[in-house]
Formats: C-alpha cells, structure tokens, sequence
C-alpha cells in the first residue's frame, strides 16, 4: 500500500509539474488583459516562468525520487500514471476559471505546441525513472 501511495503521489508531483506551465501558455491573454500590460512582456514572462518552474521541480521531484524510490520496475509506471491526474488538475482549473471573454481563447497553434509536449513528457519522465535507478545500482555496487 506504502508502494502504491508513493507511486501516486510522484505521478500526482509529475501532472502538477506540466499542468502549470500549459495553463501559463493557453491564459496568456487573459493574464495580459488582468495585469493591463503588452503581450510580448506577459510571454516572456511566462515563458521564464515556465522554465523556471520546470528545472526547479525537475530537481525536487529527482531528488525526492533518489530518497523515496523503492527503486523497482513499478517505478516506470509514472510515465503512464501522471496522465490521469493531469486531466484532472485541467479539468478543475477549467472550472475554476472558465473563459468568459471570447478574446482570452488561446491561438489554434498553441494546442500543437501542447500536443508537442504532452507527447514527449512520458519519454521525459521516464529518462528520470532510469537515471535513478542507473545511479542507485552504481551506488549499492560501491
């Protein structure tokens, strides 16, 4: 059950560490509408932001893998179980904050450049999984 648990909450950490960067990028306008400023400085900001939100939970979520990992073949199940905690973390944001203006709705190139990324991710989260359990061996071996 301990196992189960864990497993959840890394794909729970996983989904959270997508979900707020793909919502940055589709409420661009509504974000540049509230703060009444340019929309290349909300961009660009949000842009920094998502990159800094990504490398600073992909060193949290490493390292809490590195301590709390069983280090097991289960493991690699994140790379699938982060899927259903994304749809939900999406599905409640949209209810949160639905669109309510029509000129917040996102450009039509914006839903491949999340395709683009929702496609790679597994392969992202999955290169972790195996670098953890390539650097645990290396350390029991020593």
């Amino acid at each position: 059950m301990r196992e189960f648990l864990k497993l959840n909450l890394f794909a729970l950490g996983y989904a959270w560490l997508i979900v707020i960067p793909i919502e940055l990028m589709l409420n661009t306008h509504r974000i540049q509408r509230i703060l009444d400023k340019d929309l290349d400085f909300v961009s660009n900001n949000i842009s920094l932001l998502s990159i800094i939100w990504i490398l600073f939970g992909s060193v949290v979520l490493y390292l809490a893998l590195r301590k709390y990992s069983s280090n097991k073949l289960t493991d690699y199940f994140t790379g699938v179980m982060w899927l259903p905690y994304f749809i939900g973390l999406t599905y409640l944001t949209t209810r949160l904050f639905p669109m309510s203006y029509e000129g917040d709705i996102p450009s039509p190139g914006t839903g491949f450049l999340i395709l683009f990324a929702l496609f790679m991710y597994p392969f992202y989260i999955l290169i972790f999984v195996y670098m953890n359990r390539k650097i645990k061996k290396r350390g029991e071996k020593i």
